[in-house]
């Protein structure tokens, strides 16, 4: 229970909802030190909180880029081929390193891996909506939509996205 109990956490946002999202993938991959998924899950949960959080400390995001780091690593070691471990390995190059060129790699790899893995495709969506070009990032958000249409973030993101390719008159 703890990996889908983690993941609830994760996609509801708030600060509370990602320590127990940490909290549950640590648990689930220290049950299992060989279940990847539980590495690749916890690396995105204190990446997510490290980099989308007013009011930690420095101290603290030093420690989530770490936990963030080792757990990618881990769950790469243990799984080359898992989806979730190219993803939580590009988000932090493009979040943490801002090595876009990498980070592209990785989470086209993600999305290769599972194509009907909706946070790996809004995730690679956001290079090219932030980078250019627009269009193809507008593309894989709705495609991201339709493979999770319940997942808001990529209604948020395709919100801020459509007005940059309409003039405005």
């Amino acid at each position: 229970h703890a990996p889908v109990q983690g993941t609830f956490h994760l996609e509801r946002v708030p600060v509370e909802d990602a320590l127990k999202a940490i909290c549950y993938h640590e648990e689930a991959s220290r049950l299992d030190p060989h279940y990847a998924l539980a590495y690749a899950k916890l690396s995105y949960a204190a990446e997510f909180l490290d980099t989308r959080f007013g009011g930690v400390t420095p101290k603290e995001k030093a420690e989530l880029t770490s936990k963030a780091r080792a757990a990618a690593a881990q769950a790469l070691a243990l799984d080359s081929n898992l989806a979730e471990a190219h993803l939580a390995q590009g988000r932090l190059l493009a979040d943490i390193d801002f090595n876009f060129t990498a980070a592209e790699t990785e989470l086209r790899r993600a999305v290769a891996l599972a194509l009907q893995n909706a946070p790996g495709t809004a995730a690679l969506a956001l290079l090219p909506s932030s980078l250019g070009p627009l269009e193809e990032g507008v593309a894989l958000t709705q495609r991201a939509i339709a493979l999770a249409p319940l997942r808001i973030r990529s209604h948020f993101n395709l919100a801020t996205y459509l007005p940059a390719l309409r003039p405005y008159h």
